[in-house]
């Protein structure tokens, strides 16, 4: 008996023999044409098969004239929008995600434009409600960006401007001004609040930031460059800058009277100099209120975290969208990270960081462009990329470097503010250093590559001596290759043989892996028993450098010899410094540069960091657990780098 419903196979040839005897009607030898059927019957039947062969379903008809019901497309929904009768409805329509997650963002909109009549009904206190239901989503559930897009319909009722507006500038204050926040409130979230806000895309006629196009986003550009000012006012350039103002207007205050006024006031028998004493009297109470009135160092601080939590939320697209605003806080962050003393090392740090940002953001493409202007024809030349340059107020390069070994970003951050000429960047500079993993690594290059600064990194898969096998020598090639594909310069690293003699073997396999770049042969060298034959060994298997304390435990016990190793150094085939590290300070260091040549130091310029927990530890974890953490301090590299200066200088 045969099924009801026809096969795959039946249907495809029903398709053949329809255009077959279609195409014999019109006389031609091959079907050229689809047939076209006649009815309505006909016309399902057809859209059936064609639907079927797309698909690969099985073809269903419940009477064998057309398609099943279930089997037809489904149609797309249409939205009826919905009316809102009270400010409940409508912030239970946003707040509320069960309610919000049946509707998407743009039937969400329909249903408030067509609530336009209660919303317009709405008082002042519902307003107000409503603002802070948005501004607490904002904040503490980050939703931002849907609020956002929400605000060019609230936008069209005054009294929705003023209260969210208020909030906003209530809610900046209680965030650079360390007040407590409200219930609900995560006052961290104010930058990237702000941010959404300056790099949304707003509807035409509503993206420039002034008063009549768009007060919320003119508020908000108000508040980063009130930022902006007070860090801009706290620097000593800001600060006589200021003075010269008001002395300026001081002075011309007398010539902006008309001459009426004058004689008017000689009439009424005010003589000149008792009108310039009351002027300057004034002048110097105001001079006085202003200057009791400084900016507080806390205020200072917090509006620098704002400005960098602002451009660590919306990273390239704060750029793209407010070119001119990411030009001056570029500006203001060069300037405060440079002159400003009064910032705390932390917050310099991420202004800093912020500052690194900018210019990669502007690697491939120039900030702002200049507005043509009639009288003269524009240039040809582009604007320069940001690109860091030295302040008079850094460490300037010497011609006798330092170079200081780091385990941390912080340490990264306090030998870039304290002038090293080199990093030696290692992991766990407790045990003596190893090599850092990929994590820090980027982290601390991608800090220090936009500063004048090299760096070489240490290879060393583990504490103890350097004898290795060769399952260790795979993870130090390994190592190598690793970082030099994510942007290493330089590799420091020794291998010795099992007497304490440079196995030159390894050692040139390693040097071939770095693929040219510089090598440095590290301390290993003072575990040598012959440090001339080492020191041949080292410059035929092709290292640039060696790092030595003279084969004793601190360069201070050492110099006579380090100053042998640095003469010795001159007669070998071809050049090699000589390095001087190991508990470098400032009395090693005045010797060293007082009675030997050598060119290079090394030390770790560092200070024990205060404990980071709240309670001592129950037992330590190992050996090196039992000593503090420390750190490099930029005072310390400062204090060594002046030394080298001054000897430079020939003092």
């Amino acid at each position: 008996m045969t099924s009801a419903v026809p096969s795959r196979v039946v249907v495809v040839n029903t398709l053949v023999k329809s255009r077959t005897s279609y195409s014999m009607q019109n006389g031609s030898g091959r079907p050229t044409a689809r047939p076209r059927p006649v009815g309505n019957a006909n016309q399902r039947m057809f859209a059936s098969i064609q639907s079927t062969l797309r698909s690969g379903k099985e073809y269903k008809s419940d009477d064998g004239a057309g398609p099943s019901r279930n089997e037809r497309a489904p149609r797309r929904r249409v939205h009826t929008a919905v009316v809102l009768k009270s400010v409940d409805e409508v912030i239970a329509q946003l707040a509320d995600l069960e309610k919000r997650g049946e509707h998407s963002t743009i039937e969400i909109k329909q249903n408030l434009e067509a609530s336009s009549t209660t919303l317009t009904e709405m008082w002042d206190e519902e307003w107000a409600k409503l603002v802070e239901v948005l501004m607490k989503m904002c904040l503490e559930s980050d939703e931002a960006v849907f609020v956002v897009e929400l605000l060019p319909i609230f936008m069209k009722y005054a009294d929705f401007l003023e209260a969210f507006r208020e909030q906003m500038m209530a809610i900046s204050s209680e965030f650079v001004l360390g007040e407590e926040a409200g219930e609900g409130r995560k006052l961290e979230q104010v930058p990237a609040f702000l941010g959404s806000l300056l790099c949304a895309r707003w509807p035409r006629g509503m993206h420039r930031d002034t008063q009549e196009s768009n007060p919320i986003l003119f508020t908000a550009f108000e508040i980063v460059r009130g930022w902006m000012l007070v860090v801009q006012e706290s620097s000593p350039e800001g600060k006589e800058e200021e003075k010269r103002e008001r002395k300026y207007k001081i002075e011309k205050q007398p010539s902006e009277d008309s001459v009426d006024d004058v004689a008017n006031e000689l009439q009424d028998g005010c003589r000149i100099g008792e009108a310039a004493a009351a002027a300057a009297g004034s002048a110097h109470s105001e001079e006085e209120e202003e200057e009791t009135a400084e900016t507080s160092p806390e205020l200072l601080n917090r509006c620098c975290s704002a400005l960098a939590a602002l451009c660590e939320s919306q990273q390239r697209s704060l750029w793209l969208s407010r070119p001119e605003l990411v030009d001056d806080m570029y500006k203001c962050f060069k300037r405060a990270i440079t002159h400003n003393r009064e910032i705390d090392g932390n917050v310099k740090c991420s202004l800093l960081h912020s500052y690194m940002l900018m210019n990669e953001w502007t690697r491939s493409k120039a900030v702002t462009t200049k507005p043509l202007r009639l009288e003269a024809p524009p240039t040809s030349k582009p604007r320069p990329l940001l690109v860091f340059k030295p302040s008079p107020f850094l460490i300037p390069p010497s011609t006798m470097p330092l170079e200081v070994c780091i385990d941390s970003a912080r340490s990264t951050y306090e030998c870039l503010f304290g002038g090293a000429d080199r990093l030696e960047i290692c992991g766990e500079l407790s045990v003596g250093g190893i090599t850092p993993t990929l994590g820090l690594f980027e982290s601390i290059y991608k800090i220090s590559r936009s500063w004048p600064i090299q760096h070489r990194v240490m290879i060393r898969p583990r504490g103890g001596d350097f004898v290795y096998d060769d399952a260790e020598m795979d993870a130090m090639e390994a190592d190598i290759r690793s970082l030099k594909e994510r942007g290493a310069r330089g590799f420091v690293f020794g291998v010795l043989n099992k007497d304490y003699t440079l196995d030159q073997a390894k050692c040139r396999r390693l040097i071939s892996a770095a693929g040219g770049l510089p090598c440095t042969l590290h301390r290993c060298f003072d575990w040598t028993p012959d440090w001339r034959a080492a020191m041949l060994a080292a410059c035929n298997v092709g290292f640039n450098t060696i790092l030595t304390s003279g084969q004793q435990p601190t360069v201070g016990t050492a110099v006579e010899t380090l100053r042998e190793m640095a003469d010795h150094a001159v007669t070998m085939p071809r050049p090699i410094e000589i390095m001087a590290g190991s508990g470098l300070d400032e009395t090693s260091l005045r010797a060293l540069l007082s009675r030997t040549s050598i060119q290079w130091f090394h030390g770790s310029a560092s200070t024990p960091l205060s404990q980071a927990a709240t309670h001592a530890p129950p037992f330590p974890m190992g050996p090196q657990d039992q000593e503090l953490r420390k750190s490099a301090d930029r005072n310390v590299v400062r204090l060594l780098h002046t030394i080298i200066n001054e000897r430079r200088q020939g003092n």
